[in-house]
């Protein structure tokens, strides 16, 4: 039976006690203790608010301790303990500007009844409380009642202005903090909420709350988990050993600034299903199997970000529009430092460090209109940088060094690329490759010194399979093992090689396997073209006669790549009969110290039409290097195979 005794006039404090020490305004029995405790709390509330504090000792509640407005409920500490074995709430806010503090709630092994599993704590349509100083231990020993009211540790529903502040809540079914039904404008901070069976803290439908540091530890679920929650903060926070450590679905304007996350085996950050518009800035994100997954979700900002050590990948984004990814490290990951997916259009990612990744540094696939920029991509285990299908991007500044196979690689239709000023030296195999890929533009791009194992296998910049319409212009590829630059694929047509510095290679500044390589050209006219065929001037050869182009290859020619002569055909021939005879020689020379004859080819051509003669694939001037002078002659073998002789021209790296 409870035990009322009365110790002077109660002012703004009303002290329960528990029996035997009798000292209190009120004394309890230690059997349906919240009788007194809300005795007590009526009675402050009567008399316009005050404070109720409870004594030392193990108290027994069968029902719920209603906290009325401004009154505060305390103790003197954890050696106060609330055992609550009953269904609903141990502790109900039923007024606003109330407190709860200093004291411990047990929730008692197999309390309530299905469907009416208990809470710590809860308040309902409430602002201005608070919970602080409170350890709070809940009941694992029930199933799941399914509802997110229900067998948490702290639960706010409707709840404004309101803080929950330095608390120790542990072993819940549900949560330890359960924010719902727009309950905003509240700050939860500095608590410790861990081994739930499901998250740390959960927000649903609030907004603009302040999560701040809290310890979120071996929760089943999640560390922090937002559903539909708008502009919130979530700073400071060390979440380890959860299944993930922050989650957020169709939450958008959030901050996520300056956690610690640390050893959870699916995600760091997880935003899903059109959480828009966040913030995820500062945070050190380490040993997760991804670090940072943004999945549909647009114009989200990741910048300082620390992702080293996830198993898989360190940034991950998938079906993303308009992130920017800047200066964020993402090293020593299972795969991917960074990587873009499934239409993840007009992604800035810039001035990142990913290196020494199990794949890759940075990796695209199926991702268009993206700017990549000042980030260093070094020790990677495959490539530094690859695009997969991905087109319409620009690269630019990128340190891209030291890969285990490509520095930097477009493959499979990546077209329409700019890579300007990257540089891809040092790496195991080519500097850059362009596989299956169609118009991308090579700009000012270094590539020195690749095939590192000096296998004579790779180049600077290697074109293959079937890439057409590329352009290679003023790139400098230096040293490497094999080329400087090397097209080695019938298949890919028409790529434009000028202005490239491609000094000391091992085999050759460039092989050109391609068709219809473009090069520097400078037209050689024929001497003596005074014999014009129509208006067109040039040297008309009957039998025996020939004409002479004189050639100069200029001073800064690094590679001859091919001699053309165009003609016209004063004769229908299926087999015309031309002879080609060169000399020539560097300054100091014999004027004959390199020559070449041909005399055994023919030539299918039309009267009066143009033809374009490839003396250089019928061996001429195959020796010649910068500076030499000399020339070409074409001798007309046969008679009736006339032709007009208008001029040569000079292809060249």
């Amino acid at each position: 039976m409870s035990v009322f005794v009365e110790q002077g006039t109660i002012t703004a404090t009303a002290i329960v006690t528990l029996d035997p020490d009798r000292g209190g305004n009120f004394v309890a029995t230690g059997a349906a203790d919240e009788v007194e405790i809300n005795a007590a709390i009526v009675y402050c509330a009567a008399i316009g608010g005050g404070e109720v504090v409870l004594g030392p000792g193990g108290w027994t509640l069968a029902a719920t301790v209603n906290v009325l407005a401004g009154v505060l409920l305390r103790a003197m500490g954890w050696t106060t303990i609330l055992n609550y074995n009953a269904g609903g709430n141990c502790i109900t806010f039923t007024g606003d500007n109330a407190k709860v503090r200093d004291l411990k709630i047990v929730i008692t092994a197999g309390a309530g009844a299905g469907g009416t599993r208990p809470n710590g704590i809860y308040a309902n349509a409430r602002t201005n409380i608070e919970v602080s100083g409170v350890w709070i231990v809940g009941d694992l020993t029930e199933a799941d009642d399914a509802s997110a009211l229900r067998q948490c540790g702290i639960v706010y529903n409707a709840v404004t202005n309101s803080r929950i502040q330095n608390n120790k809540i542990e072993t819940f079914e549900r949560h330890g903090v359960s924010l719902n039904a727009v309950s905003n404008d509240n700050i939860i901070s500095q608590n410790i909420s861990q081994t739930h069976n499901r998250d740390g803290i959960f927000a649903d439908s609030s907004n603009d709350n302040t999560i701040g540091d809290n310890t979120l530890l071996s929760n089943g679920w999640i560390g922090i988990e937002f559903q539909t929650a708008l502009n919130n903060t979530i700073t400071g926070n060390l979440i380890q050993l959860n299944d993930e450590g922050i989650w957020t679905v169709a939450s958008t304007g959030n901050t996520i600034t300056g956690n610690t996350i640390q050893g959870n085996p699916s995600y760091g950050i997880d935003m899903t299903a059109a959480s828009h518009d966040n913030v995820i800035t500062g945070n050190n994100i380490q040993d997760c199997d991804e670090g940072i997954v943004i999945d549909t979700c647009n114009d989200c900002t990741l910048t300082g970000n620390n992702c080293n050590g996830s198993f898989t990948n360190g940034i991950h984004i998938t079906t993303a529009v308009g992130t920017s990814i800047t200066a964020n490290i993402c090293q020593g990951t299972g795969t991917y430092g960074i990587f873009a997916e499934s239409s993840s259009h007009n992604t800035v990612i810039s001035s990142n460090l990913c290196n020494g990744n199990g794949d890759t540094g940075i990796s695209l696939d199926s991702c268009n209109g993206n700017t990549l920029s000042a980030n260093i991509c070094e020790g990677n285990t495959i490539y530094g940088i690859q695009f997969f299908g991905s087109s319409g991007s620009t690269l630019a500044g990128n340190i891209i060094q030291v890969n285990g196979f490509e520095g930097l690689i477009l493959d499979a239709t990546s077209d329409n690329n700019s890579l300007t000023a990257n540089n891809c030296s040092g790496n195991t195999r080519h500097g850059i490759k362009i596989d299956d890929s169609d118009n991308n533009t090579l700009t000012g791009n270094i590539c020195n010194e690749n095939d590192s194992g000096n296998t004579a296998t790779y180049s600077g910049i290697n074109i293959t399979d079937t890439s057409l319409d590329n352009t290679i212009h003023s790139n400098t590829c230096n040293d490497n093992d094999l080329y400087g630059i090397d097209i080695d694929d019938v298949n890919s047509a028409r790529t434009s090689v000028k202005f490239n510095q491609l000094r000391g290679n091992t085999t050759a500044p460039m092989r050109n396997s391609g068709t219809d390589t473009r090069f520097v050209s400078i037209p050689f006219f024929v001497a003596n073209n005074d014999q014009q065929l129509g208006n067109v001037p040039g040297k008309t050869l009957t039998n025996g006669q020939l004409a002479y182009i004189p050639v100069h290859a200029p001073n800064d020619m690094q590679q001859i790549m091919g001699f053309h002569i165009h003609v016209i055909a004063q004769a229908t021939q299926a087999n015309a009969n031309w002879d080609l005879d060169t000399d020539y020689a560097g300054t100091g020379e014999a004027y004959t110290t390199h020559a070449e004859a041909e005399a055994a080819a023919t030539y299918n051509v039309t009267n009066l039409e143009w033809f374009e003669l490839d003396a250089f694939a019928a061996g001429m001037f195959v020796s010649m290097t910068g500076g030499d002078s000399g020339g070409i002659s074409l001798t007309v073998g046969t008679a009736g195979h006339n032709v007009c002789v208008v001029f040569g021209h000079l292809m060249y790296v």
